[in-house]
């Protein structure tokens, strides 16, 4: 796919909060990351049980062609409070979610938003650009057959 090596990684911004599992409250939300920014997102915390460094929290962007990526002890409201943004976190152009490091691969693989308004006006062919970060159209696809659309 061409429009791949136009898309670019960038440092977004870090800010500092109340967290003890993360080094010094500071995190860092970067965008359409390198392997070692996805290694320093997911940090070395637990979360909910599950051995740290394996999870992120993401959102996808489909009008700017952006993954976004932080520490997966901060929630999507919290960071998109500091992001600075004027839509809200749960707009149907944004997936937001939890990516999973499955054999060096981040797969999307929960929502609390769930992904049902992203497959209204869009189709999971719409969301392929991200997978060059994290795969997120399996999840769309199987999301789709369970909705029926």
């Amino acid at each position: 796919m061409r429009l791949n090596k136009y898309l670019t990684e960038k440092w977004k911004k870090s800010f500092k909060m109340n967290i003890t599992t993360v080094p010094d409250g500071i995190i860092e939300v970067f965008v359409n990351p390198t392997k070692s920014e996805f290694k320093a997102a997911s940090g070395t915390t637990h979360w909910q049980g599950h051995i740290g460094g394996k999870f992120v929290r993401f959102y996808a962007d489909i009008d700017k062609r952006e993954v976004h990526i932080w520490n997966p002890e901060v929630i999507h409201s919290w960071a998109w409070a500091k992001i600075g943004d004027s839509r809200k976190y749960n707009d149907d152009t944004l997936i937001t979610g939890v990516a999973e490091n499955k054999g060096g691969k981040w797969t999307f693989t929960e929502s609390d938003e769930g992904v049902q308004r992203n497959l209204i006006d869009y189709s999971w062919e719409d969301w392929q650009w991200a997978d060059k970060w994290i795969q997120v159209t399996d999840t769309l696809k199987n999301w789709k057959k369970r909705i029926g659309h």
